[in-house]
Order: C-alpha cells, then structure tokens, then sequence
C-alpha cells in the first residue's frame, strides 16, 4: 500500500516471489526515516538492500543514522561520491561524502558484506584507466582507515 506520504511499502500478504518485491519497491523510494521496519523486513535473513553512497549523497541522508538503522539488512554496497547535484560515481575521496561517519558506523553494525566499488571513467584510453585505476585504489584505502 501507499502511505500518507506517497512512500510506498510492501504489504507481505502480497509477496509471492522477489519479482514481487522488485515491483513493489523499484517504483519510488523511500525516505530512510519513513521506513516501517514491519513493512520492510520479511522472514527471510538473505533479503535485503544494497547501500549506494553515492544516491544516499544526493538525497542528503544522514548516513551514519540510515546505515544504522538499517544494520543487518545490509548485504551490500555500492560506494561512490559525488558533490550532491548529479549522480557523478566519483572515487571515495572526490565530493562531500564524510567517510569517518559512514564507515565507523558500518563497522558499528559489524557489516561483512562486500565495499563494491562503483565509480565511472569517462576516458578508454589506456593511460587514463591505469590513473584512474590508482586514484580508485587511493581513496579505498582512504576509507577503509575509517573502518573501525
């Protein structure tokens, strides 16, 4: 059904399969704090979300909060920055992106899952990709400090 808000959550007398989750959920998201956790969870631990830093930037989440009260639902992650305008997949230490907050709190939630990193290079050249490989590389390792 649809709340008051226009945010839609899943009704689980309606899931049959995941294609039905995908058409409940894939319309319009939800703001992380208008998430009923009744509505959201569902009997099945392997069921849960992938948290893109780089949409949850623009959105201007509190991140840390979001990540927190997502916890285990968690299973995965798409990490990329940007500076909150358009969705750029910049690497981790290119935009506004407070790493420390973000990371510590996956490591408070004891997030095991896989850091996917999910940034764009506009330029095939070979020289280019190796540069922006490295810069890649350069900023995991910037975040995976705050991992603690």
């Amino acid at each position: 059904f649809i709340s008051e808000d226009g945010c839609y959550l899943i009704d689980q007398s309606k899931i049959n399969s995941l294609d039905d989750v995908v058409d409940l959920i894939s319309i319009n998201p939800c703001y992380i704090d208008q998430i009923n956790p009744h509505y959201f969870s569902m009997n099945d631990e392997s069921v849960g979300v992938c948290w893109d830093t780089g949409h949850a930037n623009m959105m201007n989440f509190k991140q840390e909060d979001a990540i927190r009260f997502l916890g285990k639902r968690i299973k995965c992650t798409h990490i990329h920055n940007n500076f909150q305008r358009q969705d750029l997949h910049l690497p981790p230490d290119c935009g506004y992106i407070k790493w420390e907050d973000v990371m510590h709190a996956f490591y408070e939630i004891n997030y095991e899952g896989p850091f996917t990193l999910e940034t764009h290079c506009l330029y095939p050249e070979d020289d280019m990709l190796r540069a922006f490989a490295k810069f890649n590389l350069a900023g995991l390792d910037m975040i995976e400090k705050y991992y603690k």
